[in-house]
């Protein structure tokens, strides 16, 4: 699978973070609320913590319609989740900053890494 240079950031070591799938993607637009009140709730977020994924990485035609029922199903939590992250300073940076210029509208999903990583999933309207 060819992954963009933008949603993949190198590890201190030379190693590469796992690259995203659409599974990943599910588990994370499912457990959408929870990951909105843990964000709230982080400490001190730093900019190598924050990947920003396309989902036009993993998305496909075989899986676009359980990608768009996901999204309905979880439209409130993400409602709250995009409102949260608008408030985010260095969310709202990582996105500006991002080749593809994704707004916080444009959030999915968002997934919260043990290592305290943030993968913020993106679909960027047209």
């Amino acid at each position: 699978m060819k992954v963009a240079p933008d949603t993949v950031r190198k590890e201190a070591k030379g190693e590469v973070a796992k690259a995203p799938t659409f599974a990943a993607f599910i588990v994370a637009v499912g457990a959408t609320a929870p990951t909105t009140a843990k964000l709230e709730a982080l400490p001190e977020l730093k900019p190598e913590q924050i990947r920003l994924v396309d989902v036009k990485e993993f998305v496909t035609a075989a899986n676009e319609t359980e990608f768009n029922a996901a999204l309905e199903q979880n439209e409130t939590a993400l409602e709250s989740l995009r409102a949260a992250l608008l408030k985010n300073e260095l969310i709202t940076k990582a996105l500006s900053g991002h080749s593809a210029k994704p707004a916080v509208t444009d959030i999915v999903a968002t997934e919260i890494g043990a290592d305290g990583e943030v993968v913020v999933y993106f679909q960027r309207k047209m």
